[in-house]
């Protein structure tokens, strides 16, 4: 299947986006989106060569999940 549409299902049945830093919409809205499974972990979000950068969300293999800024590969800012 379509992999952008089973993580956009995961992320809103896990009900990402609690403290609304940004939206889905506003993720949908944004520029480089990229869908990653690396290691257990997916990611969905803004990539700027081949990494990740910008706003996103990862769920990791243990269930935790993050939401906010990444910049190459490295959650930073604002993030839950």
């Amino acid at each position: 299947g379509d992999d952008s549409a089973v993580a956009m299902r995961l992320f809103y049945n896990l009900q990402a986006f609690p403290q609304e830093l940004f939206t889905l919409n506003t993720l949908l809205d944004s520029n480089n989106l990229k869908l990653i499974k690396h290691d257990g972990k997916i990611y969905f979000g803004q990539v700027d060569k081949k990494k990740k950068s910008g706003i996103g969300i990862c769920v990791y293999k243990e269930g935790k999940l993050y939401e906010g800024e990444f910049i190459d590969n490295d959650r930073t800012g604002c993030g839950i």
